[in-house]
């Protein structure tokens, strides 16, 4: 069974506790705690996240609810800028190849934090 994007979801991990723009940048909230992927790296867009849950079969056999997914996020067509290089040198940006980190979603924490 196919999963089914949520934008919500995908705004939570993408702006944390922020408020999504229609830019792809996110504007912070009053009392806003929470970081999202944008805040650590504010040349990211949503169009440059690809996140992959697969079903591995890992996990253990009297977990409640099952398996567990590995999850993959990969970020994809973002250039590399030469800041210092391209102005002495004359470097032009370049793309970078696409970027991916893995883990299984046994690794993740239910409920609120504590």
């Amino acid at each position: 069974m196919a999963g089914v994007f949520t934008a919500a979801n995908f705004n939570r991990i993408f702006c944390g506790d922020a408020t999504a723009n229609v830019d792809g940048t996110c504007v912070a909230r009053t009392g806003t705690q929470r970081p999202g992927m944008y805040h650590f790296f504010p040349r990211l867009r949503p169009a440059n996240i690809v996140i992959r849950y697969t079903a591995t079969g890992l996990g253990y056999q009297t977990r409640p609810g099952g398996a567990v997914p590995t999850i993959t996020v990969s970020l994809q067509t973002l250039p590399f800028q030469f800041f210092f290089l391209g102005g002495l040198l004359g470097f032009t940006n370049i793309n970078m190849p696409s970027m991916l980190s893995t883990v299984t979603g046994e690794d993740m924490k239910n409920g609120p934090p504590a």
